[in-house]
């Protein structure tokens, strides 16, 4: 047997077994850091320049997909429509998945369905918040990305020769996800490592002045269970319950999505979606906490899993998904804010959380799709519920602090594989609605051309 059948033969075990060395490496990386310290450092600065490099690289990626995207869905007036259609799509789940997470929240947390008073009108926090959307708007890295991918795109369905280049690139990026996949337990065993180390980080973001001042406080109840916030233990234990939430409510929106997916395409198998997709896209995801560093993985993997979604379709919803697509993080934003006001003593009502749903969209479209892009969201929330002056300061490190690490990873997880059930359902839209009249429209272009070469020549 050659060397080469050998190696197949072993990557063979190896992917087929990959879930079961995912999850080793993630135990791996806990243990190793607790009997090993300097190795629980060194992972939080690895994860850290991970972190930086992804930031300097989701433009990019996004260009290479979105370019190609562009030029294609340019080839019919239809096609253009089913570009819109998606982009609409992104946003009307981005509203669904706020709603959701509304319901979520008000029934975990027991919050009233009206404040008795303190919240501010609607008008003025859309007021207050305009220059803060305005300058996401204006100066987000991920954005202009966009803006010049839509230029270019124009630009090469002009220009033969550039378009064909685009596509190259845009094809070799997908390749480039084949490779991503075998070194998926190394980023989890780099992830249980820093796991290990987010409680000290935890308390070095919010120090000890902050846990004095919630001293007035006490505790805090989550379903049922008191919680001592006076002691930087409680604080953590609270930092793992909102993960915790976070993770359920986002699983509760995927099944939900199955379901309804499911009813709409009778052959979607969900047994196939979790052990073919799933679980080699989330892992990489939530060790990541990046939609852009996961999607060379997401493209190679709905290609190879759904080989029956169109490429437009797949490089568009997982391209334009990796920045539309932050249903995750919607759910994240408002569940912290439930959370991190019941620390504080702010009142919170479910009628205020669904007044910020506008606010919390509307920012998302300026959001890089970074790890702890929460931060943005930060300052809007204190605006939309109206946190005292006085608790301010104590408010913004506890939300700044509680939003990194694990939250930050089911709220990925969640958004990049929603891309998958996206894939799978557009596609089903796109045949159904455009593809037969995109294919018409062709004809007729072709047959437009041929008659003005014709005419031409006689």
């Amino acid at each position: 047997m050659s060397i080469k059948k050998v190696i197949e033969k072993v990557y063979g075990i190896y992917s087929k077994f990959m879930p079961v060395f995912i999850i080793i490496a993630l135990v791996g990386g806990i243990f190793a850091a607790m009997y090993i310290p300097a190795l629980m450092f060194a992972a939080d600065k690895i994860m850290s320049a991970i972190i930086d490099s992804i930031v300097l690289i989701a433009p990019v990626a996004i260009f290479i997909v979105l370019a190609p995207s562009v030029t294609s869905i340019l080839d019919t007036r239809r096609k253009a429509k089913f570009g819109g259609f998606v982009v609409g799509w992104f946003s009307l789940t981005r509203f669904l998945a706020g709603a959701w997470s509304v319901l979520f929240v008000t029934l975990v947390l027991g919050l009233p369905i009206v404040s008795d008073g303190g919240t501010q009108s609607f008008s003025t926090v859309i007021y207050d918040n305009f220059k803060v959307v305005l300058d996401l708007l204006t100066k987000s890295p991920t954005l202009w990305a966009i803006y010049i991918s839509i230029g270019v795109g124009v630009y090469a369905y002009y220009n033969k020769k550039l378009q064909k280049g685009l596509f190259k690139v845009a094809s070799g990026l997908e390749t480039v996800g084949n490779y991503i996949e075998p070194v998926i337990p190394l980023f989890m065993f780099l992830l249980g490592a820093y796991i290990c180390s987010l409680p000290i980080v935890l308390m070095s973001e919010v120090g000890d002045d902050v846990i004095s001042t919630l001293t007035s406080q006490g505790t805090i109840t989550f379903l049922g269970a008191t919680i001592d916030i006076t002691t930087q233990f409680g604080l953590v234990y609270v930092y793992f319950l909102n993960a915790a939430l976070v993770a359920i409510g986002c699983f509760i929106w995927q099944f939900m999505q199955m379901i309804l997916l499911k009813l709409r395409v009778s052959d979607f198998s969900i047994k196939r979606y979790f052990k073919e997709y799933w679980i080699r896209i989330y892992p990489l995801a939530w060790s990541t906490s990046s939609e852009t560093a996961s999607m060379p993985l997401n493209l190679s993997l709905v290609k190879k899993v759904y080989p029956e979604v169109n490429r437009d379709v797949r490089r568009l919803t997982c391209g334009l998904g990796a920045y539309m697509n932050i249903n995750g993080t919607t759910m994240s934003v408002l569940v912290l804010t439930g959370i991190v006001a019941a620390i504080c003593g702010v009142e919170v009502s479910m009628l205020t959380l669904l007044l910020s749903l506008p606010i919390v969209v509307l920012i998302g479209y300026g959001i890089p799709g970074i790890p702890a892009e929460l931060m943005f969201y930060a300052l809007p929330m204190m605006a939309v519920i109206a946190v005292p002056e006085a608790i301010a300061p104590v408010f913004l490190a506890i939300f700044l602090a509680v939003q990194i690490g694990l939250p930050d990873s089911f709220r990925t997880g969640t958004n990049v594989t929603d891309n998958g059930l996206y894939a799978v359902v557009l596609n089903d839209v796109y045949n159904k609605k455009y593809a037969q009249v995109a294919v018409e429209e062709a004809k007729d272009i072709r047959k437009q051309r041929w008659f003005t070469k014709a005419n031409g020549r006689n």
